[in-house]
């Protein structure tokens, strides 16, 4: 349930050493002025790509101005967090073993779509975001990459749920 409270999980990570990009909480649809654009824009207490679609990264105050209205109408809670390019994994866990790791292909998205996961992606089969994110595991990174990704993700996992049950981070 901590983990579904994007802000309260990014704060617990934080104070304990988990680099992750700088957020805050919106006020309405106040721009803040202390984050770098891009920043990508999402309901604060949800899960499954909820909220997320193609309008979530903003890259001026103009875009995320209007962004924070359309999201306040919608959710009570909204989390503004820096944006970060590059590649994106997913490493599972069934209590302390380590399922491999995965990684989402952006490769095919649609032309002028920010290479993130959805709401479509996820689940609107057949969508051109469905067709343009592709899971690939194992992913291919070499031992020593592989053996970062899966710290930084243990170290999340362990902080936010005990190392207990089983998970994906």
């Amino acid at each position: 349930s901590v983990a579904h409270r994007k802000h309260v999980a990014n704060t617990l990570l934080a104070r304990n050493g988990v680099s992750i990009p700088r957020f805050l909480l919106a006020a309405g649809n106040k721009v803040p002025t202390d984050l770098t654009l891009p920043v990508i824009v999402k309901p604060a207490a949800e899960d499954a790509s909820v909220g997320i679609d193609t309008g979530s990264v903003c890259t001026t105050k103009r875009a995320l101005k209007k962004r924070l209205a359309e999201m306040a109408e919608q959710w009570e809670e909204v989390l503004v967090q820096e944006y970060v390019a590059g590649r994106e994994f997913n490493v599972g866990f069934v209590g302390d073993q380590v399922l491999p790791i995965a990684e989402l292909c952006f490769d095919n998205m649609p032309e002028g779509s920010w290479p993130i996961l959805t709401y479509a992606a996820k689940w609107d089969v057949g969508s051109p975001e469905d067709l343009g994110s592709i899971p690939v595991c194992p992913a291919d990174l070499s031992a020593e990459a592989q053996k970062r990704v899966i710290a930084v993700a243990r170290q999340g996992w362990e902080e936010l749920c005990g190392g207990e049950g089983y998970g994906r981070v």
